[in-house]
């Protein structure tokens, strides 16, 4: 049994106790706003129109005009803003009333975003600060204890590899020449104690590691999933989120224009 706390909590719980939180500061915040104003104090009223090499992307209540070829359908849950954005709540507010109760869709543009797939490196800092590029709550790896290896980061390490630890290589294979120089002779009772036990520890360590790496692989959790990091437009999209919308329409942001080579290149509108 390892050192980390193994299955405290089944897959399926796991995975509905995170996705909850995801969005639930923005949320909060805009729901504890008066959202005083009007829809007009913050938008001219004028309804944007399609140029020729823009489409209309049909929502529950919006239409977003996005770049024909280059605009994602983002989930909402993986839609977030940047933690150093601005935001006035209020105006916020006042544009979720706005979706929800006028009588047709509300039609905005889309915004533009920072797009990326979910990685390893994405989970670990998350799990050390749930307010990572504004997401709100940690991403997961959808195993606890995977989540908490990558959280302990080099101390999860050290505490697999107990034992051993004194005497290790840099790819945490023994240094038999060190131990044996050091032990084989004035005690061969503890060299063969610890090349015993560094068997052990070093299997559980490429265990966990072998799973991280199927967990990317094959998507679990968070991993893989299409995150959407917002630019501007904040405040239309925490609305429309806010008021319901399980999806929002974006454009990646990329600097040299060259969509065709992105992970995300296939799903492109």
């Amino acid at each position: 049994m390892s050192v980390l706390n193994r299955h405290m909590i089944s897959l399926k719980n796991y995975n509905k106790l995170v996705s909850e939180e995801f969005n639930e500061y923005h949320k909060q915040a805009i729901s504890d706003s008066e959202g005083d104003g009007e829809f007009e104090d913050h938008y001219s009223g004028k309804k944007p129109e399609a140029y020729e090499y823009e489409d209309e992307y049909y929502g529950r209540n919006v239409i977003w005009i996005g770049n024909t070829g280059k605009t994602l359908k983002i989930p909402s849950e993986y839609v977030t803003s940047r933690e150093d954005n601005i935001f006035d709540y209020d105006k916020a507010k006042v544009l979720a009333n706005y979706i929800r109760d006028h009588d047709d869709r509300v039609v905005f543009r889309t915004s533009d975003a920072d797009v990326r797939h979910i990685d390893l490196d994405d989970v670990k800092t998350s799990q050390h600060n749930p307010d990572y590029m504004g997401i709100s709550r940690s991403f997961t790896t959808g195993d606890e204890e995977l989540d908490q290896f990558l959280a302990n980061g080099d101390d999860a390490i050290g505490d697999i590899m107990i034992y051993s630890g004194e005497y290790l290589n840099d790819d945490y294979t023994l240094d038999l020449p060190r131990l044996q120089e050091e032990l084989y002779e004035d005690d061969i009772e503890e060299f063969n104690d610890i090349v015993e036990q560094h068997e052990a520890e070093y299997a559980e360590l490429q265990d966990i590691l072998q799973r991280l790496k199927e967990a990317e692989e094959d998507g679990d959790g968070d991993l893989g999933a299409i995150w959407a990091i917002m630019r501007d437009g904040n405040h239309r999209t925490q609305a429309a989120i806010f008021s319901g919308e399980p999806y929002i329409y974006v454009e990646p942001l990329e600097y040299d224009d060259n969509y065709d080579d992105k992970p995300y290149s296939d799903q492109l509108m």
